[in-house]
């Protein structure tokens, strides 16, 4: 058979996939947390341990913010991952790690979205005449194939946009400067005035004292002779200043006011699982993989409060459910049986 001829053969075979794909009837592989049922539909994984590790991730995101967050909250749990080639399908289980978690939060296959064609693979010849393979990313927008609600998820597709726009505002090697922990006022936001370069927060060892050191300070072969660091305490005293003089008092009061409120919206919006949770005496993140699917009754009022119906038979119903299980952790109840969520 001639090149021509292969050729030919090639571009039919991959035209045929292109068509399969944009009719998501294409079978690709699957992230942990998601599987292929006996008609070849996407569906979420049928085991309780994998189901409530994965939707944690979310749930996790949107408490800390990072994903760095994530894996620090996740500390001492395990992580499941679903093997590939000859042992395709097998369960392991091992530590979250951040390059993990991103990629998690970063799969659009999670929010119910089929997609195709999200990365493109190149063959670039080097002057010495290797070939290296290299493998880019395509933005959104170029996706060969997106197909929103194409299966059950574990968020919505504007709940990842959410999380895709967060995790944005997080890369700092795009020039982002998220809120960093810690005290310093000004971290993330002072630049040096010489190279122009953003500061970062140093620690000093003896007493623990901040510091904003010059990025470029630290590499001797592009400092500048105005390149250097100054104490936190002599900036932030200056800023926090010049910020409370331009402040009125209504405005200090009216910003207090919608942090109190946003902190109790986000209470009375846990509140029913934390309770469920702890009549079942299990972790409170295990209650809402079944609130999302609906196997555990409930509803989702004004602010996406949670109002779960309690009742004696409910409660028997589920602690049956819990005390057979494998593979959730039982801890001590803390209320006393049929109290109302």
């Amino acid at each position: 058979m001639s090149e021509a001829e292969l050729h030919i053969l090639a571009g039919r075979l991959h035209g045929a996939r292109r068509a399969a794909a944009e009719r998501g009837d294409l079978r690709l592989p699957l992230p942990v947390g998601l599987v292929h049922d006996a008609d070849s539909h996407i569906v979420i994984d049928p085991d309780e341990e994998v189901r409530a590790a994965v939707a944690d991730i979310f749930t996790l995101f949107d408490q800390h913010g990072s994903a760095l967050g994530v894996v620090r909250a996740f500390s001492g749990r395990r992580f499941p991952r679903r093997d590939t080639g000859v042992w395709d399908g097998r369960l392991g289980w091992g530590r979250l790690t951040h390059g993990r978690a991103a990629a998690v939060l970063k799969n659009p296959v999670y929010a119910g979205a089929y997609v195709f064609g999200r990365a493109t693979s190149t063959r670039p010849v080097r002057p010495d005449g290797t070939v290296v393979n290299t493998v880019n990313r395509r933005p959104r927008d170029q996706w060969a194939v997106l197909i929103p609600e194409h299966h059950e998820g574990y968020i919505s597709w504007q709940h990842y946009l959410r999380i895709e726009a967060k995790l944005a505002a997080n890369r700092t090697s795009t020039g982002a400067r998220p809120p960093r922990e810690g005290p310093p006022l000004c971290q993330g936001v002072i630049f040096c005035g010489s190279c122009g370069f953003p500061t970062n927060t140093s620690y000093r060892r003896a007493d623990n004292t901040p510091d904003y050191v010059c990025t470029r300070s630290r590499s001797d072969a592009v400092t500048t002779p105005g390149c250097h660091s100054i104490a936190a305490s002599a900036v932030d005293g200056q800023v926090a200043r010049l910020l409370l003089a331009a402040l009125t008092p209504e405005q200090v009061h009216l910003a207090l006011t919608a942090v109190d409120e946003v902190h109790h919206r986000h209470q009375r919006s846990h509140r029913a699982a934390e309770l469920a949770a702890r009549i079942l005496g299990i972790h409170e993140a295990t209650i809402y993989p079944w609130l999302r699917s609906g196997e555990m009754t409930a509803r989702q009022g004004r602010h996406r409060r949670w109002c779960i119906p309690w009742n004696s038979e409910v409660e028997e119903y589920w602690r049956t459910r819990v005390a057979t299980s494998s593979h959730l952790t039982r801890t001590n109840p803390n209320y006393e049986t049929g109290q109302a969520v």
